[in-house]
């Protein structure tokens, strides 16, 4: 019988603590990780390493995680890898403000505490029609639980 081929997943994340927690519990939950600290090495590692789904944080150095996203999803191979972006951004003026720039499609979390406060569906909806192409998944660092994170990762690589 053929081993089953772990998941790949790249963490595109500038906060050290986090990406290494983020990192070994991946590695740990089985998964084959790939690590970038900002958004111009994560589209790279993006490129070179076509990983199953990308944790993507938003507000990096060199590049930021939407300017990333909109790179990788103008590639034909980006197109539809799944995507969580992490953010400090919390409250949903804020989002709205960091987000309008880009052509991202926001779907946000009906996990709760995950999303708590920008899940509301008038944001939703205001994403949703303002906002095109392609988050999966969006979660606020300050509400994040790693277990959280796992459950969501392995939800959607099912």
């Amino acid at each position: 019988m053929l081993a089953k081929t772990p998941k790949r997943i790249l963490v595109v994340e500038d906060e050290l603590l986090l990406l290494e927690l983020l990192v070994d519990t991946l590695i740990h939950e089985g998964f084959t990780v790939f690590e970038a600290k900002n958004g111009q090495t994560g589209l790279k590692l993006a490129r070179q390493k076509k990983p199953d789904l990308i944790l993507l944080d938003v507000m990096m150095p060199k590049m930021n995680g939407m300017t990333m996203l909109k790179k990788l999803r103008a590639d034909k191979a980006g197109q539809r890898v799944p995507v969580i972006v992490l953010t400090n951004v919390g409250d949903s003026q804020n989002l709205i403000e960091a987000l309008e720039f880009d052509t991202c499609q926001l779907e946000l979390s009906q996990n709760k505490g995950a999303v708590s406060k920008v899940s509301h569906q008038g944001i939703k909806t205001y994403l949703n029609a303002r906002l095109k192409g392609g988050v999966t998944e969006y979660l606020i660092k300050s509400n994040l639980k790693l277990t959280d994170v796992i459950k969501k990762v392995k939800q959607i690589l099912r």
